[in-house]
């Protein structure tokens, strides 16, 4: 498999056991993004672009929000267990995904230059939030070793832990 952010929505990353694995294997590399502060500092914050932070978060908000409609379960505060064959593997994963959101919503509400961002009570929150998402996904994934070893690879190649 080809380390490339370019291809993300055009490979299904040889994940199994869900209906849409393409948003799956998409979701997880946005939530790799939305845990690492370092990289998203590094790759996020461009010179001379006050809201470059903004640009580069609101993919993964509109993938939760937008794609997943991860808004509507907040609002109704309700856990979205029934995505679970659609992308969710595991009411955990449900669970944890819900939490990335709620950190997550008040940055879309309330956020737009780089420096709301980075100076976000929330931002350590979804941090958090993203990390333990992301280890619940990669539980369910440690048997795809092709998809474990892309996530090493990408990991090595931008840089990261």
């Amino acid at each position: 498999m080809e380390i490339n952010r370019e291809s993300d929505f055009d490979i299904d990353y040889n994940i199994k056991d869900v209906e849409l694995a393409q948003v799956r294997g998409c979701l997880i590399l946005y939530l790799l993004d939305l845990m690492d502060f370092e990289y998203q500092k590094r790759a996020w914050i461009k010179e001379g672009n006050n809201i470059s932070f903004h640009e580069e978060i609101n993919y993964a908000e509109e993938m939760l929000f937008d794609d997943l409609d991860l808004r509507d379960y907040l609002e109704k505060k309700e856990m979205p267990y029934d995505r679970i064959g659609e992308f969710l593997k595991t009411k955990e994963e449900a669970e944890a995904l819900y939490k990335v959101a709620e950190a997550s919503w008040p940055m879309v509400t309330d956020c737009y230059t780089n420096d709301d961002y980075l100076t976000s009570a929330y931002l350590p929150k979804l941090h958090k939030a993203a990390r333990e998402a992301f280890e619940a996904f990669m539980e369910n994934e440690k048997d795809n070793k092709e998809f474990c070893n892309f996530i090493e690879e990408l990991k090595k190649k931008e840089g990261r832990k």
